[in-house]
């Protein structure tokens, strides 16, 4: 199995840094985007549900709401 040089990983440590940088951009984006769902809908809690890396559906951390799957939300049913 080949490795990486050390040339190579100070590289590839720019891409990692350029990634995690994304990453933190987008969840801090959900995050907005949930706040900003609780507070027009008046639901305390209310965020997306998450499954295998992907958002699947909105509901409630207290289960309290059902879910609403995304075929809902698409227009899929």
């Amino acid at each position: 199995m080949k490795k990486f040089t050390k040339e190579q990983i100070e590289q590839l440590k720019v891409f990692w840094s350029s990634q995690k940088e994304t990453t933190d951009r987008y969840y801090a984006q959900i995050e907005a985007i949930e706040q900003v769902m609780s507070k027009l809908l008046g639901i305390e809690g209310v965020e997306f549900f998450w499954c295998d890396n992907n958002i699947v559906g909105i509901g409630t951390t207290d289960r309290e709401y059902k879910l609403v799957q995304d075929e809902e939300l698409e227009g899929r049913l």
